[in-house]
């Protein structure tokens, strides 16, 4: 089983953090200011239901920036991870609001 920081992503530190702080600078504010966002993120950090982690990392990100998130999430088969995935979702999100607030 592959080593996990404490964030429970998997342990390839430098990549993640950098890849991270990429797509919080990525993210445009319109795409997220929505209700619809809103009840996904809401559905998802709630409920635990990640059906609707697809629908956020779709408005979340432009295709090239969730290919950049899959490779820095990948495990050595290729597949990644929901749960890291969703984790991966919530920081890049906590980010970006910082960046905001800056």
């Amino acid at each position: 089983m592959a080593a996990k920081n404490q964030g429970g992503l998997p342990a390839k530190p430098a990549k993640i953090e950098t890849t991270f702080a990429q797509l919080a600078k990525s993210i445009d504010p319109n795409k997220i200011n929505s209700m619809e966002f809103l009840e996904q993120i809401t559905e998802l950090a709630e409920k635990n239901n990640v059906l609707v982690l697809p629908r956020i990392v779709e408005s979340m990100f432009a295709p090239e920036d969730r290919a950049k998130l899959d490779r820095a999430l990948a495990r050595p088969d290729g597949t990644v991870p929901i749960d890291a995935m969703a984790k991966a979702v919530f920081e890049i999100f906590r980010r970006a609001g910082e960046l905001k607030k800056s």
